[in-house]
Order: C-alpha cells, then structure tokens, then sequence
C-alpha cells in the first residue's frame, strides 16, 4: 500500500523549490511527487502531513573518516592497550614531536590514540560516529578505511556506504606484490559487500606510494571502472616534500609505519605531478587541495574526470589554509560535493553547518546548497540512479526538516538536525531519536 507524505516545502534537488506538495511512497520507492491539490487522502495506507516543514533528499556526505570518533576521549583498559600508548608516548618524545610542525603533532597524536584502541573500541566508535552521522541527516557517507573490522561494521549499515580502502606502496621492489593484494582484497571486498555498499581504491598519499604503484593502480582502477580518492596538497609539508624537502615527511612516515620515500620528480607543480602519474586519466575524487594556488587549482578542474572534496571547517581547524569558495563554484560548480573529515579534523559530522559556515556571504541560494549537499556528491559518486533527488523511482530516502512560525523554505541552512530521516521508506530517526 501507498504512503503518502505532504510538506510546505520541497527540496526536490531537481527544479525550483515546490510548495505544498507531497510525496507518494510504495515500500522504499518514490511513485511519485505531485501537488497536494491533486491527491486524495483516501487513497493512502497512511497519510502524515509534516505541515510547515521543509523536506529535502537524504544528505550525502562525500567524506567522513568515522575512525576518529571521540578520538582523544575513548581510551581502552586492557594491558596491551597501555603497552601501545606507552610506547608510542615514548617513541614520540625521542622524535622530539612536539617540538614539531602542528601537522606533525596531531599525526603523531592520531597514531598513538587510534592505534592503541582495542579492536572492540575501534568497531564501537565507528559505529557511534555512524550514528551521529545519520542524526544529522547523512543518508550516504564515503568513508576510507584499512582494517577489515571497520569494513564490517560498515559494511551493516542501514544507509549507503562507499568505502575507500586505504593503499600504501612505499617500495618499488614490493609493487608486484602490494599490487597483487590490492586486486586480491577488492575483489573480496566485492564478493562481501552489502547491496547498499560501493567499493572504491583510496591510495594514501603521494608521500607513500610511488610513482610507479600509482600508475599501475590507475590503469587496474581505469579497466574496472573503479572511482578513486584520494587527500592532496592539504597542508605545506606535503608542498614541502614535493620539491625534495623531505623531512618533515619523512619524520611523519616513521610516525606511520611506512619507508621514506623522495618525489620522482622536483620541478612540477602539483597538478603536473599528479598528471605525469597518469591518474588525471581516472574518475578521481580530490579531498581539499589545500595547498593549490588558484591558477592550479583552475588547471586540476580542467581534468574532466576529477571532482573536488571540500571540507572548509576541517581545513581552516586543522591546516589554517582553505580555498576560496568563490573558486571552488567558479571551477567546480556542479562537481563538487561537502565532507566533515573525522569529529577530531572538525566539530561535528553536520553537512548543513558545513555549508552554512562557508556560505555565509550567500554565494549559492539555499536550493544550490542543497543540490551540492545531495544530488551532485550522489553524481559524483555514481549513485544518482538511486539517490540525490526526489522523483519517481529513487529510494524513498529524505530529511524533515521543522521551520519555526516565522521561517520559511530559506531557513533550512541554520537548521541542525532534522525531525525525521527515512532511508528507503523507513523512520531511522524521529526527533532526534535513532530508530534502528
């Protein structure tokens, strides 16, 4: 039987702003969106009518590292927990770290609190930040990951998931090698994989992997059609590292774990560097770029198949450089998409206060925000057959969203979190409660 769901407003990500209308909802599809004039209550199993509300499509976060939830608050109690922080605590100070770089600092600092959790620590605060995520209206998130516990709980989430493993290649006479595992993981990742979870290549960084392993995973990635992300030029020691001055990196890759490796080549920009490498030739997500002049970053959005990850919170929080939101619409207008980074990179998990933060001069109307927030990081993602808009035959995924007496469909941008998330036609909150 057919539900059917009536607003003041709707955000359909598609046209204009619709005023009262509804949306008719059999199992977990739209059938369709129609004014409320030309629909008979009778005709509905049930029938809620949101009054003076905004409903808008499912929120897609286009990246959310949930792996650092409450990073400097959960501590494990078991021995060999206290073993690892103490040793890194140790280690760490023979470094001299803090009197390191700030990047360098909260590395190190995400090194030695991650990676001392227990792994029950580890699935349960990924697993809150889950929840956080969809409390704000987050029905998608694209997430990087490593460990195959993480994958796991990922992996059961009621919203859709896109999962970027995590690859690291420091050593050319280990390529062969790391290439082999690489394909060898996807395609078990693939054979495990919930229907509402997509599988993505994360190389880690240039400082990690070679020129030739990035080559060799672009083609693998390009012959499979698969989507790539990675961060880039986030902070001035990766620009740094990328002339030969290297040690600022090379201390942060001790840090990690991982073999010091020199840039194949001195004199590119950043842009030419990563072009050289083939991967421009790959659907490709670029995470921040913070560290691109504006004449580069024109020359990045020049390559059709890259798209623009921008997280101006986390940026201006954690590496006090950003781009200009002015630059990131005039060259990626359409092709980019928000992302919180981690709670410990940011404040909260929230797309609203995200966009809200770096629209407050009102560059877009609030209906290009929310097409940014849904229906282009969905394109962007290539799951726009199924989600990032309100029409006939999308999941019955949407936000509800409660304006005050004095508020209309504009206010949406200084709301926090919505009254109602449905997710393929089910409640997963309701009044801020979390239903599942």
């Amino acid at each position: 039987m057919r539900k059917l769901y009536k607003a003041k407003w709707i955000f359909d990500a598609r046209s204009k702003v619709l005023e009262d209308y509804a949306i008719v909802v059999e199992d977990d599809k739209i059938i369709s969106v129609l004014p409320q004039s030309k629909v008979n209550d009778s005709d509905y199993k049930s029938v809620k009518d949101f009054g003076k509300s905004v409903i808008t499509p499912g929120l897609v976060n286009l990246f959310v590292d949930l792996r650092y939830t409450d990073l400097e608050t959960v501590k494990s109690v078991s021995l060999s927990s206290w073993i690892r922080r103490f040793n890194k605590n140790l280690r760490n100070i023979l470094w001299s770290v803090k009197n390191k770089s700030p990047y360098i600092q909260k590395m190190a600092l995400i090194d030695k609190e991650y990676h001392s959790l227990d792994k029950k620590d580890k699935i349960a605060v990924v697993a809150e930040g889950l929840k956080r995520a969809i409390l704000n209206g987050t029905t998608c998130v694209a997430t990087t990951f490593s460990e195959s516990e993480f994958f796991d709980i990922i992996n059961t989430s009621p919203i859709i998931t896109y999962c970027f493993f995590e690859v690291v290649s420091d050593d050319d006479t280990k390529a062969k090698k790391d290439y082999e595992a690489v394909k060898s993981r996807y395609e078990q990742q693939m054979l495990k994989k919930a229907d509402n979870t997509f599988i993505g290549i994360s190389p880690l960084s240039v400082t990690n992997v070679t020129k030739r392993f990035w080559q060799v995973l672009a083609k693998y990635c390009r012959k499979n059609n698969i989507l790539m992300f990675t961060k880039y030029m986030e902070t001035p020691e990766e620009r740094r590292w990328l002339v030969g001055k290297t040690e600022e990196f090379d201390l942060i890759n001790r840090i990690l774990g991982y073999s010091e490796l020199q840039p194949y080549e001195q004199t590119l920009n950043p842009v030419e560097y990563l072009k050289k490498m083939q991967t421009l030739k790959n659907k490709i997500i670029i995470a921040n770029a913070n560290e691109l002049t504006e004449e580069e970053f024109k020359q990045l959005s020049e390559n059709e198949n890259v798209r623009f990850m921008y997280s101006p919170r986390s940026s201006d929080k954690c590496f006090n450089k950003k781009q200009a939101f002015a630059d990131v619409i005039k060259y990626f207008k359409g092709r980019f998409g928000f992302g919180t980074y981690s709670e410990f990179h940011n404040y909260d998990f929230n797309l609203l206060n995200e966009a809200q933060y770096i629209n407050h001069n009102k560059e877009m109307t609030a209906s290009e925000v929310i097409k940014h927030l849904t229906v282009y990081p969905a394109k962007i993602l290539g799951l726009d057959h199924l989600i990032g808009t309100l029409e006939a035959g999308k999941e019955a995924t949407f936000n509800v969203y409660r304006m005050n007496y004095n508020e209309d469909h504009n206010a949406i941008l200084s709301k926090q979190n919505p009254s109602y998330v449905f997710n393929r036609g089910k409640v997963l909150v309701r009044n801020n409660q979390i239903l599942f």
